[in-house]
């Protein structure tokens, strides 16, 4: 039985976590580094057309996983922006 009820809030907890119901929202850390790095030249976003460049040097100094946080990032920044939210 124990082991049930850990299988049900597990699932329960992948589900909220996949889907979540008011969508994903940058803090002000990572609100604060992705314009820094827009003042600095080295990012530029233009969420009306789900576009961003970033400087290749440090792109390719990136390892793939901070690459991925990176895109998802952006991907949540522009969908803010918009209004339609991720």
């Amino acid at each position: 039985m124990i082991r049930f009820l850990g299988i049900i809030f597990f699932c329960l907890f992948i589900t909220l976590s996949a889907f979540p119901s008011e969508g994903l929202e940058l803090n002000q850390g990572q609100l604060n580094l992705l314009s820094k790095l827009q003042s600095e030249g080295l990012l530029s976003i233009e969420p009306n057309y789900n576009k961003a460049s970033i400087d290749p040097t440090l792109w390719n100094s990136m390892k793939y996983s901070l690459k991925e946080d990176v895109a998802a990032a952006l991907a949540i920044y522009c969908g803010n922006v918009k209004g339609t939210q991720l």
